[in-house]
């Protein structure tokens, strides 16, 4: 899987045989990697009802997926249309070249940058629109089974839940899937254990999980990153070990 969601990320253009020009690539469903999403249901929402906290969650997107293939809250009445939006996909894009660090280097920096540090089994989830309608974002609910870095404003304990908010999503509106993938923050699973670089968010008591390659699937023991992203210290067809050496990495403290 983690080979193929590395082929997706760096076909050209012209190799796709359904694409739009603009600031999203749309590419069919035969040519999409297996990303979680497939075999789960779509949220059903109804269009213009949100919870506060889902409006506040909203706002962490809004100015980032303002232009898509139309709101995906009205049908499109074209069946290429229908196709199109039920597998969104917007590309990593460009990056500059990866700084050559150890994986012990890249967890302490991506330890810096975040609030907490965490792994977890993903247990609920829950999609909603952007304000523009033109994506989705997510709500996970995850349990938490380990704390490597805690929340100096709010304590986080094993055993415990909490909300983790990502860009993308799948859902239902008036009978319709619409699914959204950001190759940056790629789906979690419900089911599957992840660890997360979390942003705290303070007027929800919830995470931000989109801290550039912030998030990992264990498969077993073996640590995978959910991007798209060339991530320092990865093989690009292999994940990497998950050890001592890591979690030791990631408590260490910031350079002053």
């Amino acid at each position: 899987m983690f080979a193929m969601r590395r082929f997706l990320a760096k076909v050209t253009l012209l190799s796709l045989p359904w694409f739009v020009i603009s600031s999203m690539w749309i590419v069919s469903s035969q040519q999409k990697p297996d990303d979680g999403q497939d075999k789960e249901p779509g949220t059903k929402i109804e269009p213009g009802v949100m919870s506060e906290k889902q409006k506040e969650h909203s706002k962490l997107y809004d100015n980032y997926y303002t232009k898509g293939q139309g709101r995906l809250d009205e049908d499109p009445q074209s069946q290429r249309v229908r196709d199109f939006q039920a597998n969104m996909y917007k590309p990593s894009g460009l990056e500059p070249v990866v700084d050559p660090i150890s994986i012990e280097q890249f967890m302490q920096r991506q330890s810096c940058a975040a609030d907490a540090v965490v792994a977890g089994e993903v247990i609920d989830k829950a999609s909603q629109l952007v304000a523009s309608a033109q994506f989705l974002f997510t709500e996970y609910t995850v349990r938490i089974t380990d704390v490597y870095k805690n929340n100096a404003l709010s304590e986080v304990l094993p055993g415990s839940e909490i909300t983790v908010v990502r860009p993308g999503g799948k859902a239902e509106i008036r009978g319709r899937i619409v699914k959204t993938i950001d190759g940056r923050f790629l789906p979690l699973t419900v089911g599957s254990r992840v660890l997360l670089f979390l942003k705290y968010l303070p007027k929800t008591g919830s995470y931000d999980s989109a801290l550039n390659r912030g998030s990992f699937e264990f498969h077993k023991d073996i640590l995978v990153p959910l991007t798209d992203q060339v991530v320092s210290g990865f093989d690009s067809k292999n994940g990497v070990q998950f050890g001592p050496n890591i979690t030791s990495a990631i408590a260490t403290g910031c350079p002053g």
